[in-house]
């Protein structure tokens, strides 16, 4: 981050040119006398001697001279690089201090915190190193490039600035912290901009709206372009929003200031949040070891209404009313009888990843979820099926009873679609609001159709490190490496020791009673329990 200007004199034997007139009058000096000439030109030579060589306390005597000469250039570049300045709500930048190193000026910065100054901040060189109230943007100019950063727990992750392009600034430890899809994330500084919240430059970055009681989730794939914004409709807001605009960057707390969300995720508390019951939208945290009450009529019914579908393409790329899903629905339950996985759910994913069933991927190789499409040249990439029956069970298979419903496995963060915190979207999408977005299609067939589905489940959310056990107080059969949501069957209460009955996402062999990716799922077996809570 730093940079040092050393001035280098260059050139040091360089051509003197003399004037003509000079040059000239010269001439006429030397023409008088040859004789002479010679005379002052053996003169000239008895007075000429060799220069005497340094000796070795010269040598360093003048060595130190130039290293001290060097040395002070340098600390009077360095003297004061850190200003400490505050910017006002229109942007104003106001100079406080200047430091000499950065744990001077973090200090300095956070005793104008201290004493109520707005919004301090660092600069170096015009570049701002940290700040209290700020927005990350993460690069956004190819969509073919991803950004790559650590989870706190040193874990690796990544996302793609063009479906997310903001991140709420949390602090400077040895990096920049962020906040966003509820994940709180690290990243070097050459990998994304800070700016002041208040910058006239940031044209549209992450907020919540409720209107008319529904809550929509504003993104952006530009900040500084409002015509890349994009809108989520999540559904019911929770009972304690009323209409007006909220900022979130975890989904589940709302505020109604910027700078008290800020606060709060600073703190790790909720303290200033609209609701003080967190707000998880159902079918984002519903696990995949669930049932659609809907049956295959109204898959094929949601695709002609919503998109008007109407045939099976015949070229590819298809026209605007064919696709690849037409009258698919059977698929899709079929995969539910079999393996115990949410046919809507598997259903939403494919509308969201394929266009409906449109895109290329889709047609041209039958590739529903988008399976090694990376970022970098999707299509070249994405993997190829014959039908998209092969498609349909390779998702299931391959991908969710193999590896995200597979405790045994690191992509496991649960089965359900969640955030960048937990659920598939932590690995399984550069896209940080993925599973919000699917989550919407789900609402909106779940609502075109009567909804059947919606707050079916009982939810229980459990924290990381909760161990599974096969009945209360027996084997442990695994734990948790993140939060996640559980579906609860049964409760039991023993002494003071409250015990949830819950659907594991991974089948339990019956014989061994442990996790078994290849054993086949069954309800009843895969059945395990947790403890929740102590009574007082």
């Amino acid at each position: 981050m730093r940079k040092t200007n050393l001035l280098f004199l260059k050139g040091s034997a360089k051509e003197i040119f003399v004037p003509d007139a000079f040059s000239l009058s010269k001439q006429r000096r030397i023409k008088g006398s040859d004789e002479m000439s010679k005379t002052k030109k053996r003169r000239t030579v008895k007075r000429r001697r060799s220069a005497k060589p340094l000796t070795l306390t010269e040598a360093f005597f003048l060595l130190f001279i130039v290293i001290g000469i060097v040395a002070a250039i340098i600390l009077l570049q360095n003297k004061g690089s850190y200003q400490i300045v505050a910017y006002d709500r229109s942007h104003r930048a106001t100079l406080l201090h200047t430091a000499d190193s950065l744990d001077e000026a973090q200090m300095l910065m956070q005793q104008e915190i201290e004493r109520g100054t707005y919004n301090p901040a660092i600069l170096q060189d015009d570049q701002m190193i940290d700040i209290r109230y700020g927005i990350i943007v993460f690069p956004n100019d190819v969509c073919t490039q991803t950004t790559a950063f650590t989870y706190l727990d040193q874990s690796k992750g990544y996302l793609n600035g063009c479906y997310g392009a903001d991140a709420l600034y949390v602090g400077y430890a040895e990096g920049w912290l962020f906040q966003i899809s509820a994940a709180i994330g690290k990243i070097s500084p050459d990998q994304a901009q800070l700016y002041d919240i208040h910058d006239p430059a940031l044209a549209a970055i992450n907020h919540y709206q409720v209107s008319a009681g529904r809550l929509l989730h504003y993104g952006s794939g530009n900040v500084k372009d409002s015509a890349k914004q994009f809108q989520i409709d999540l559904g019911a807001a929770p009972a304690s929003l009323q209409d007006g605009i909220y900022y979130s960057y975890d989904g589940h707390y709302f505020y109604e200031s910027f700078e008290a969300m800020a606060d709060d995720v600073r703190a790790e508390c909720h303290t200033n949040a609209v609701n003080s019951v967190p707000f998880y939208q159902y079918f984002q945290y519903l696990p995949q070891r669930s049932h659609t009450d809907h049956d295959e009529t109204v898959l094929n019914a949601y695709l002609q209404e919503a998109y008007g579908i109407t045939s099976l393409p015949t070229t590819c790329p298809a026209d605007a009313s064919a696709s690849i899903l037409y009258k698919s629905g059977s698929l899709f339950l079929d995969m539910q009888d079999r393996y115990t996985i949410n046919a809507l759910i598997l259903f939403a994913s494919a509308i969201h990843e394929s266009d409906a069933g449109r895109s290329n991927i889709a047609c041209a190789k039958h590739n529903l979820f988008g399976h090694s499409a990376y970022d970098d040249d999707p299509y070249a990439s994405a993997a190829t099926y014959q039908s998209i029956a092969e498609c349909l069970e390779s998702h299931v298979q391959q991908y969710l009873i193999e590896s995200y419903a597979n405790p045994a496995d690191t992509r496991w963060h649960g089965s359900h679609l969640g955030d960048k915190a937990n659920g598939m979207n932590v690995r399984y999408a550069s896209d940080p609001y993925w599973g919000e977005k699917i989550a919407s299609h789900l609402q909106r067939i779940d609502e075109a159709f009567g909804a059947k589905d919606h707050g079916k489940e009982t939810i229980l959310w459990v924290e990381a490190g909760t161990a599974f056990y096969t009945a209360p107080n027996e084997k442990v059969l695994y734990q948790t490496t993140t939060a996640l949501p559980l579906i609860v069957v049964d409760q039991k209460t023993i002494g003071r020791e409250i015990w949830y009955e819950v659907q594991s996402d991974a089948a339990i062999d019956p014989s061994s009673l442990v996790p078994d990716a290849n054993s086949l799922y069954q309800e009843q077996e895969a059945r395990v329990w947790v403890k929740a809570e102590q009574e007082e």
